[in-house]
């Protein structure tokens, strides 16, 4: 299967496949009847470039994405749960976790302000609008359980009316995400889940 991968995405890529590093997930949930993967693709230099930094001073154990690890702050077990997690400077981003794999990822644009002031409740309807769609297209085309819960980890001022604004416009749970990591600075979330993973 490593092998074929590369042969599957030559034709969606512009770099040189032997310049790529590739490696791929089963994803959880078949789509269109059908099983599918997730590859992940970064130029070989830029990986390298890290190898070589890290290796005089720690073993690297695994190279993974920010998105997979976050995978690892839920529990393994059939509930579709929803992260809003937004990186600083980024945009907002949208993310379906299952049995502790990514189902689905999706950046809502025109959120990047979220960090540094209040949305109109005009903004606010926009913002539950695209969850929605978002959720239908999981239930209708992945065929995924309703959602079962909402996280939020965002770093903003107005985090508190951003959680009430979404739990008024959906049946389940939303909630602020509260870990040491949230609280050390948002964009540590991904490395805590490792962390959390290997305290396990």
């Amino acid at each position: 299967m490593a092998g074929a991968i590369a042969w599957a995405v030559k034709d969606f890529v512009t770099e040189p496949i032997h310049q790529l590093v590739m490696d791929y997930v089963d994803l959880p949930v078949p789509t269109q009847g059908q099983d599918r993967v997730s590859v992940t693709l970064v130029p070989r230099a830029r990986i390298q470039s890290l190898v070589d930094a890290i290796s005089p001073h720690a073993a690297i154990e695994r190279i993974t994405t920010e998105e997979f690890a976050l995978a690892r702050l839920f529990p393994l077990d059939d509930v579709a749960r929803v992260l809003l997690w937004q990186p600083t400077g980024s945009d907002l981003q949208l993310l379906v976790f299952r049995q502790r794999s990514v189902c689905f990822s999706r950046s809502l644009r025109g959120f990047k302000h979220l960090s540094s002031s209040a949305l109109s409740p005009e903004e606010l309807d926009t913002l539950a609008l695209e969850v929605q769609r978002s959720l239908a297209y999981l239930q209708g085309q992945l065929k995924l359980p309703e959602c079962g819960a909402m996280q939020v980890a965002i770093s903003s001022p107005v985090l508190g009316d951003l959680v009430r604004h979404l739990e008024q416009a959906f049946s389940f749970t939303v909630s602020a995400m509260a870990n040491p990591a949230i609280l050390t600075g948002i964009d540590y979330l991904p490395a805590y889940a490792v962390l959390q993973e290997r305290a396990e």
